[in-house]
């Protein structure tokens, strides 16, 4: 099962979802959560871990969905969060708020992401790399892993669209994922990666001239007038952007 970009963008856009529709009908009643109020309190996750364990694929979303706006917080449902982002009968766009709430304990988190980064289940590998995009705990090791993830050949990983979330992933680290910028520029001569790179070095933000120049090389290759417009709005994305850190913009 090949994960289109449509899906991916789906599940992009999966937590502003659940965040405006948690308080839709009262699912958590359930799982002994009184109101609104209590449901978005520290003391909603125990209650919430009942969910994640044994609660259906709908209400473990939703559960997960909480879960990532309590953040580090979470920890204690660690064990539970682990068990849905296995639960093979939950799509993936069920499981991947329970990845982001994974990846935000950070510590807790990164050997079993570790693990499941080389899983035999194309999902899972998914899922891992969906956490990693927003771990903050050993950031150069969680980048330098999502670096490898994109130059992977590994065909799970290209038909469960782990490579090609990868480059997403990488993009919401910012400025700290400027060693990849490289990585990223080479892959624009690749037709198949170029769209996904562009928009990694945009969301990186860091308007190196090895960045700007190569993407300003590919629109004036480029005979396709669309494709040429796209490439320099993005070029003009990225030139306006400011970085903290001046030495990146002389590389």
């Amino acid at each position: 099962m090949f994960i289109s970009k449509k899906e991916l963008i789906k599940n992009l856009s999966l937590i502003p979802l659940l965040v405006t529709s948690i308080s839709c009908g009262q699912w958590y009643s359930k799982y002994g959560i009184k109101d609104d109020k209590e449901l978005n309190s520290f003391r909603a996750v125990p209650k919430l871990m009942k969910a994640l364990k044994s609660g259906n694929c709908y209400d473990g979303m939703r559960a997960s969905g909480v879960l990532v706006s309590v953040g580090e917080q979470a920890r204690s449902a660690f064990f539970d969060l682990e068990h849905f982002l296995k639960r093979s009968e939950c799509t993936l766009r069920q499981r991947v708020p329970a990845a982001i709430a994974l990846g935000q304990l950070g510590k807790p988190a990164f050997n079993i992401l570790l693990r499941a980064l080389i899983s035999k289940n194309g999902k899972i590998r998914y899922l891992a790399v969906v956490a990693l995009g927003a771990m903050k705990f050993k950031e150069p090791e969680v980048i330098i892993l999502l670096n490898r993830k994109i130059a992977s050949q590994d065909p799970l990983d290209l038909k469960y669209a782990a490579k090609q979330e990868a480059f997403v992933s990488l993009g919401k680290h910012g400025e700290k994922a400027y060693k990849s910028v490289p990585l990223l520029v080479k892959l624009l001569d690749e037709p198949q990666w170029r769209v996904l790179s562009m928009d990694a070095l945009v969301a990186i933000g860091i308007p190196s001239r090895m960045a700007l120049d190569a993407l300003k090389s590919l629109a004036e290759k480029s005979t396709d007038e669309d494709f040429k417009n796209e490439v320099m709005r993005r070029y003009y994305a990225l030139m306006s952007k400011t970085t903290k850190s001046r030495e990146h913009q002389s590389k």
